[in-house]
């Protein structure tokens, strides 16, 4: 049952077994996989079913250091991500893959690296949502997508190798999964519900209540046995920070590290490239759609990474390279489609008389070193309900502007040594490192996962290990973030976490 919280009586103690703190692809995973469990189920969602310019403005914040840039715009937190029902999800673009094996591993070159488990724990999960997501198949092996396809591969092993991600039609998590949840008499979805404090006992072990509001000024309080906080890798330390009833560090925060380790996903424009093939060489590389053996299509985008023995070799961290090709002349991404005497020398080489080939631009996406110093910390400033608004201090080590520059050479080699493309990097005169940095809006690792309670905030149940009924889930919890996008990650994540709550 959907219900708008000013219909909730002021001053009502609302009691549910599982209260979820959410409504994005995360949250609503929970909840749908909950239902038909026996336990009741009450999520709190601060938006309702459309967009709302005074609940979005609850998610204004402020960047610092390198700041946020996304299609060459400054911008921030609450332009990026959405408080309705169905959370992100219903502006998410629908670009999926799983995490690599090697990024769940201990890696010498990226500090801070690896999961509490690797990637076998996962791959039931992913199987899971892949469905969740309305994906058309589960594989992402390079060399299973050349068989059902018949497409030629520019790179399938060491120390180059095919990365393929699938687009999602995209999945709307609020509509796809309303009708399940409305059926289910033991879930109740609160609209328009703003949690402004999660209350704990006296030791702050234990959350007792959340203190919940409305923008009209409704009041009441809700407890649970157990609580899921699924608001996103900014929104979760927000909360958490401001919640000092009990303990003045914040819930959960006794070793400070409630906000730190913030990763994002850069992109960076990193060179021109000159394809010497023709186009159905390389087309398996641009966003667009395959036809699979059984006769379905699929819409999927193909990158170039490098190998996790090339990355260790290499001492960096993981990345994709992107290829936006057009035509000469035409508008290419990042204003970058003038022509250089560099690119025209390669083109005469490559083309040798036949006719101009085509150009195109790289995009390489990196993964970034969870790095204690970029994190979310509470300004002065308030919103509209009293709770602090976010701070996001983050920036790039050398460590990350590494991977770029090596990713980027190393494929172009590649690509020249195997005869399909020339690569051109900087070609402005300008070293790749200072071309503008944008970001993928992916929020990680806010609330990182870690055996030990002194390097990460929740246990690899998703649990807080300072907090024993209060749960994490979506990327926040993610110790590594890869180079994958975060929504299948954390879908995966959430029916994991979901089986444990149900046992």
């Amino acid at each position: 049952m959907l219900r708008h919280a000013d219909d909730v009586e002021e001053g009502s103690a609302l009691t549910a077994d599982v209260c979820i703190i959410g409504s994005g692809p995360a949250g609503l995973t929970v909840a749908a996989e909950l239902v038909g469990s026996g336990l009741s189920v009450l999520v709190l969602e601060s938006g309702g079913e459309q967009w709302d310019p005074r609940t979005q403005a609850l998610a204004e914040g402020r960047v610092t250091g390198e700041g946020f840039r996304f299609n060459s715009n400054e911008v921030t937190p609450d332009q990026v991500r959405l408080r309705q029902f169905g959370g992100s999800s219903n502006h998410w673009t629908g670009m999926c893959r799983p995490l690599d094996p090697h990024d769940f591993e201990v890696r010498p070159a990226v500090e801070g690296s690896g999961w509490p488990f690797g990637a076998d724990t996962l791959a039931p999960y992913y199987v899971r949502a892949a469905a969740s997501c309305d994906l058309a198949t589960d594989e992402f092996d390079a060399g299973w997508w050349q068989d059902q396809t018949g497409t030629p591969l520019l790179a399938d092993g060491h120390p180059v190798r095919t990365t393929v991600f699938q687009f999602s039609p995209p999945t709307r998590f609020g509509t796809k999964l309303r009708p399940l949840l409305e059926a289910d008499a033991r879930t109740q979805v609160l609209l328009w519900a703003n949690v402004t404090s999660i209350d704990t006992g006296p030791a702050g072990s234990r959350v007792d209540r959340l203190r919940v509001a409305t923008l009209s000024g409704r009041r009441f309080t809700v407890s649970a046995g157990r609580y899921v906080l699924a608001v996103g890798g900014i929104e979760v330390p927000r909360l958490l920070l401001a919640s000092t009833g009990t303990v003045p560090s914040g819930v959960g925060n006794a070793n400070d590290l409630v906000g730190r380790h913030f990763m994002e996903h850069p992109h960076h424009p990193a060179g021109r490239v000159l394809f010497a093939r023709p186009r159905d060489a390389w087309d398996f590389y641009t966003i667009g759609q395959s036809t699979l053996a059984d006769g379905s299509t699929v819409s999927r985008w193909a990158g170039l990474g490098l190998s996790a023995e090339a990355q260790a070799q290499a001492g960096i961290g993981n990345a994709s390279v992107q290829l936006y090709p057009g035509l000469e002349g035409g508008e290419l991404r990042g204003g970058r489609d003038d022509e250089t005497s560099a690119m025209r020398a390669v083109g005469r080489l490559l083309t040798r008389g036949a006719g101009d080939p085509p150009l195109g631009v790289l995009s390489v996406r990196t993964e970034q070193v969870p790095d204690p110093e970029n994190r979310i910390t509470l300004g002065r400033a308030v919103d509209e309900l009293g709770l602090p608004r976010p701070v996001i201090a983050w920036h790039l080590n050398p460590e990350d502007r590494a991977t770029l520059r090596a990713t980027t050479r190393l494929v172009g080699e590649h690509l020249a040594a195997s005869g399909a493309a020339r690569v051109e990097l900087d070609p402005s005169g300008t070293p790749v490192e200072d071309w503008p940095t944008e970001i993928g809006n992916h929020h990680m690792g806010t609330a990182r996962m870690h055996v030990d309670p002194d390097q990460g905030v929740v246990d690899p149940d998703c649990r807080m290990h300072e907090v024993e009924n209060l749960y994490v889930a979506g990327s926040a919890v993610f110790p590594t973030s890869g180079m994958a996008n975060p929504t299948l990650t954390l879908v995966a994540l959430a029916h994991r976490l979901a089986d444990h709550l149900r046992a």
